[in-house]
């Protein structure tokens, strides 16, 4: 997963043969990207799009990466929450 300078776009890449972490990097940055991330694979691998599960995980799945886009935007306190995590402030006691 990774995206360009710019940061209008997000790749979303997989590899279907085994390849070195630097090769991974290597081929993140010829199509583009400026910071990218490995993710795990296996049983851990999973796709949702607009509630609909396209790819069901293998196991239960403790954390997961959501993306939101212009047409379908996060939820107002999620960004709340974010940006209180950005300015570093504490988490609410329950």
């Amino acid at each position: 997963m990774g995206f360009p300078a710019s940061k209008q776009q997000l790749f979303l890449v997989t590899f279907f043969q085994s390849l070195s972490l630097q090769q991974e990097a290597e081929i993140m940055k010829a199509i583009g990207c400026m910071e990218a991330m490995n993710l795990d694979g296996g049983a851990s691998v999973a796709l949702a799009r607009k509630g609909r599960i396209l790819l069901a995980p293998g196991r239960n799945l403790t954390n997961v990466i959501v993306v939101y886009d212009t047409e379908y935007r996060a939820p107002q306190d999620l960004k709340m929450s974010w940006q209180r995590f950005q300015n570093g402030d504490r988490p609410l006691d329950p």
